[in-house]
């Protein structure tokens, strides 16, 4: 089972993120788990495979939460309007950042 979580701020930009990377996950045989997540510190009692997640949460920032996950083996991927912040993203784990809002091709290198 490979696990994937989307943690976002706003929950209808990650409903809409959700569908996008449903549908391509539709076309791969492997059995792949999705999750969608407001909460940053909920996310964090998990374990999942990849986290696309947004800067700016209502608990704690995605900053945060890269921190706390940076002696796991988790992929991370921002999708974050908030390009200012983007610069501070980088680090352990982090393989990709997009903006929001993304676009189905944009996920395709996610997955």
């Amino acid at each position: 089972m490979y696990k994937i979580a989307i943690l976002d701020g706003n929950m209808e930009s990650g409903i809409e993120t959700k569908k996008c990377l449903c549908k391509i996950i539709n076309g791969i045989q492997e059995n792949v788990e999705v999750e969608l997540y407001v909460s940053g510190r909920e996310c964090l009692k998990h374990s999942f495979d990849i986290i696309l997640l947004e800067t700016v949460l209502p608990d704690i920032s995605g900053l945060e939460v890269k921190n706390q996950l940076s002696h796991t083996n988790t992929a991370l991927c921002f999708v974050t309007n908030h390009s200012e912040m983007m610069n501070q993203a980088f680090g352990k784990n982090v393989f990709e950042k997009k903006k929001k809002p993304v676009k189905i091709d944009q996920l395709r290198s996610v997955i």
